[in-house]
């Protein structure tokens, strides 16, 4: 597969294929949401808490979001 170098980002030597692959895959689909809709004090909804919401909580909780429903 051939890609544009600005849609790559290269991962750190060592990071585990199994953790690098659910950050690249969920915290893509949804780290821009979070990023363009939530800004301090949004509260932030997650539905369902299987691979893609436990990556938004993650991100939500580094973004400085607590209040987490």
């Amino acid at each position: 597969m051939h890609v544009s170098a600005r849609f790559c980002v290269k991962i750190p030597e060592g990071l585990p294929d199994e953790i690098a692959a659910p950050l690249a895959c969920g915290g893509g689909t949804v780290f821009e949401p979070i990023k363009t809709y939530c800004t301090p004090g949004t509260k932030l909804g997650v539905a369902g808490i299987g691979g893609l919401g436990t990556v938004a909580v993650k991100l939500a909780k580094l973004r400085g979001f607590y209040g987490i429903e």
